[in-house]
Formats: structure tokens, C-alpha cells, sequence
């Protein structure tokens, strides 16, 4: 029954990101947690434990990337390192649990994922660093090295179940699990050596991009408290990711591995890295909207004035420039003080982005770049100065409208919502803002 718990912390993270569930998505949830509960009847600490954040690490990669209503870049590729690493995991559960016998099919499927986990943790530092809200044209070359590992698991994909349940049974008997591949094109062991070696390497070349960014003229930005945690927030998740690659290669060549899998090294190692990003997630959920501050940091451009037909084509770029950035602060800001689109119920940021022929996806990356915050909070900061503001200049209006009133006069769709967005903006209530 604890697997169940998975999904009331990861609905707890949802909720702390703002994020919105369907039925739909809760019903995976359900099943998720259902069908780790239906293996065989282990109850020892281990395997609760690696259940539960398995569990929570599925459900919140799903949350960040689905249930993500401004789209954004960089938190989609957070999700999809916490589900690399979640899947693995899993694996591993089906190994220990000797369930790979009812599910052959799904035996090596883990390895495509497991070889990921270090390139998208590259492009997730890169994008976070230079504020990139797309992939670079040359990324998928990362991903080479995964996919023709993966290949060479090809005739053991298609063979059928009767056949895979023999490799899996022998497999399971030898324990051979992680270090050895018997039915991989390659000598048992090399594999394992080149999917470790290969991370470790693009782990040390985010190492090495961290403390050129760091070193390369950006100490004004680490000066803003946002940015300062986000940096570090950077080099942490680093650190823990690279921690069981490193384990594991020492490991195998110092002749230990049986010391480390005797005491579940490796798999406690990625199962804090799956606490470690959730709890911070929930603690700090300000790391996902990026770096702020970057427009007044940077030299004005020589055209004050620019309209959003000058600005330069965007077709190949992967962040946003000083001159996009000063064009759709001007467009973005001058459209919410004359023509006041905030003021709907439900606005969403595609509404903005047929409005202000922006696309979305720019729209939240510009708003989580520049103003430190995701559209949501955007657009409820803009409903609160207006009721504020509307309020003071008309003061017998506090008289004539009940808080429900004032909160659907500036767009919100209920009392709650209201509420806990003056109290997010103000840390007062509507009662101390507005003397009801």
C-alpha cells in the first residue's frame, strides 16, 4: 500500500507547480501504482523504497511534461531526464522481482533510456544557461550513441516471447544483470564500460560549461537571488547525476561490483537523485521559469523603438535575442495596459499569442526569462495591480462589490483562485488589500 503515496506527493508537487491534472492522467496514476503493487509479494524496505520514488518519479516527469500549460522548453527536458531515470529504475524492480518472466518484452528496453540521461542533462544545463527555448540542429547527435547501443539489441527484441523467457531465466540464475549483456552483439562487459565511459563524458563537459558560463562575464546575473539559485540548482543536479556514473566505473574496475550490488549502491544512488529533483521541485519551483534580469544587464540596442515586423527571424534561433526581447516587452506590456485581455476569465497564453502574433512557445520563454515567473503568475500579478489600482481611483467601488465580485470583475474564476493570488503577490490577504 506506501506505493500509493507516491501519487498524493507527486499531486502535492503538481499542485506547488501550478500545474493541472485531468482525469485521465490521474487515472495512469492509479494504474501505475496498481500495477507496482501486483508483483510479486516483496516487502522488504528496499523495494518499497525503490517502488515508491520509481512511482514518483514517473508521475512527476508526466506532470511537468504534459500537464505543462505555457509549453516550456527547458522544464519538457527536465521531465524527460526524471523519466529516463525513473525507467531504469523500474527495470530494475522487474529484475529484482523476477517479473521481467511475465513481461519478456520488456527486458533491455531500459538501456535507450539509461544512455539519455547524460545528454539531455547537457541540453538541459545549455538551454537553462543561455535561456534556449528549442533544441540546437546539432543535438541529435548525443543521441547517436544511444540509438546504436540499442541496435544491437534488435534480434533480441524479435525474438518471441518463448525465446526471450529463456535468456531472461539464465539471465536471472546468473545474476548477471547491469554488468553483463549475454545476448548483446558485444563481449560481455564492454557495453557496460562504454554506456558508463560515454556519460561520464558528457558529465564532465557540463562540469566544464557550468565554469565557463560562471567565468565568462555573467557574475552580474548570480547578483540576482533567482539566478543564484538556479545556477546552483544547475551544478547540484550535476553532481548527483554524475554520482552513480562514477560509482559504477569505479566500481567495475576495482572489482567491487559484488560489494555494490550486495548493498544496493547503485539503485539507492538514483533513487536520491529522483528525491533530490522532486523535493526540490517542491521547495523550489521558481528553478523552472529560468534566469532573469537579462534585458537590463545587456548594452540597449541603437533602435529604441522596435516593432515586432523589424525584429530578425527567429526560424533558426534557439533563444531570444536583446532585440526580440526589448520588442516583446513593448508589444507584451503596451497591449496589457490599453487593451486590458487579462480581465477575461480562462485567458490563456495561446489567446495572448493570437493577439500579439507571438508564438507560444516564445511567449513563455520570454515571460519566464524576463519577468521570473510562468503566465500563469503573469497574468494573475496584471488581474491584482488592476483591481488595486482600479480600486484606489474608484473607492466606492469597495462599498458597492463583495471580494467575489472584485475577484470576477478582474478575471478570476473563483474565490479561491483569487484569494491565493493576492496572497502569492502580496502575502496579505483580499480582506487587508481591499478593507473587506
Amino acid at each position: 500500500m506506501g506505493f500509493f503515496y507516491a501519487p498524493i506527493l507527486a499531486l502535492i508537487v503538481a499542485l506547488r507547480l501550478n500545474y493541472a491534472l485531468s482525469e485521465k492522467f490521474v487515472l495512469l496514476i492509479r494504474t501505475l501504482a496498481v500495477f507496482l503493487t501486483t508483483m510479486n509479494e516483496h516487502t522488504n524496505w528496499l523495494f518499497v523504497l525503490v517502488g515508491f520514488f520509481c512511482l514518483l518519479g514517473f508521475v512527476v516527469s508526466i506532470i511537468l511534461y504534459v500537464s505543462n500549460r505555457d509549453k516550456s522548453f527547458t522544464p519538457r527536458i527536465l521531465a524527460a531526464i526524471l523519466f529516463c531515470i525513473s525507467y531504469p529504475l523500474f527495470g530494475y524492480l522487474l529484475y529484482i522481482s523476477k517479473e521481467f518472466t511475465r513481461f519478456p518484452h520488456l527486458y533491455r528496453t531500459p538501456v535507450f533510456m539509461s544512455l539519455c540521461v547524460a545528454p539531455l542533462t547537457y541540453i538541459y544545463v545549455r538551454s537553462s544557461l543561455e535561456q534556449a527555448y528549442r533544441f540546437k540542429t546539432w543535438d541529435i547527435l548525443f543521441f547517436i550513441p544511444a540509438i546504436l547501443y540499442t541496435a544491437q539489441f534488435i534480434p533480441f527484441y524479435l525474438l518471441p516471447a518463448s525465446e526471450k523467457m529463456v535468456i531472461i531465466e539464465k539471465a536471472l540464475e546468473s545474476k548477471s544483470f547491469g554488468t553483463k549483456e549475454s545476448e548483446g552483439l558485444l563481449p560481455p562487459g564492454i557495453g557496460y564500460i562504454l554506456r558508463m565511459g560515454y556519460s561520464l563524458c558528457i558529465i564532465i563537459a557540463t562540469y566544464v560549461m557550468l565554469i565557463r558560463w560562471k567565468r565568462s562575464g555573467n557574475s552580474e546575473l548570480l547578483k540576482i537571488n533567482q539566478n543564484k539559485e538556479i545556477f546552483q540548482w544547475l551544478v547540484y543536479l550535476s553532481v548527483i547525476l554524475s554520482s552513480t556514473f562514477f560509482i559504477l566505473v569505479i566500481g567495475y574496475f576495482l572489482q567491487i561490483t559484488k560489494f555494490l550490488e550486495q548493498y544496493r549502491i547503485p539503485t539507492l544512488t538514483v533513487t536520491l537523485t529522483i528525491f533530490f529533483i522532486c523535493a526540490y521541485l517542491l521547495l523550489k519551483p521558481n528553478i523552472l521559469y529560468g534566469l532573469i534580469g537579462w534585458l537590463p544587464l545587456q548594452p540597449a540596442p541603437e533602435t529604441p523603438s522596435i516593432t515586432l515586423s523589424e525584429v530578425e527571424p527567429i526560424t533558426k534561433k534557439q533563444s531570444i535575442s536583446l532585440e526580440q526581447g526589448e520588442a516583446y516587452k513593448k508589444i507584451i506590456e503596451d497591449h496589457f495596459t490599453k487593451n486590458l485581455p487579462f480581465l477575461k476569465q480562462g485567458y490563456a497564453i495561446r489567446d495572448l499569442s493570437k493577439e500579439v502574433g507571438i508564438p507560444s512557445y516564445l511567449l513563455s520563454a520570454f515571460i519566464n526569462q524576463e519577468y521570473g515567473k510562468n503566465f500563469s503568475e503573469f497574468v494573475n500579478e496584471n488581474r491584482i495591480s488592476y483591481l488595486v489600482d482600479f480600486t484606489e481611483k474608484n473607492p466606492d467601488s469597495l462599498l458597492q462589490y463583495t471580494l467575489e465580485v472584485l475577484g470576477q470583475m478582474g478575471g478570476f474564476t473563483s474565490r479561491a483562485a483569487f484569494i491565493a493570488a493576492v496572497k502569492r503577490k502580496t502575502g496579505k490577504t483580499p480582506s487587508e488589500i481591499f478593507g473587506k
